[in-house]
């Protein structure tokens, strides 16, 4: 996730392929920045329906966590 993050900040996110789609350039403010946040749970060995749906209710659970905190950031459970 850390490395995603890199790279997105350092292409200027996507705001290069949504002006090649549009077919010129735009001004982006803070204010109109669009952020992603992740939770990320990992599991060893899966194999029935319940374990999955733990797995990702510990996604949710995280991902909360992570948009109640600072934007744009991730975390592991």
């Amino acid at each position: 996730a850390k490395g995603i993050y890199e790279k997105i900040n350092s292409t200027q996110g996507f705001q290069r392929q949504i002006e090649n789609y549009l077919g010129h350039a735009i001004t982006t403010t803070e204010k109109s920045r669009i952020t992603c946040s992740i939770g990320i749970a990992s599991a060893g060995d899966v194999r029935k329906e319940e374990d999955i749906n733990e797995l990702i209710r510990s996604a949710d659970e995280i991902l909360y966590k992570v948009k109640t905190g600072e934007k744009g950031h991730y975390a592991f459970l």
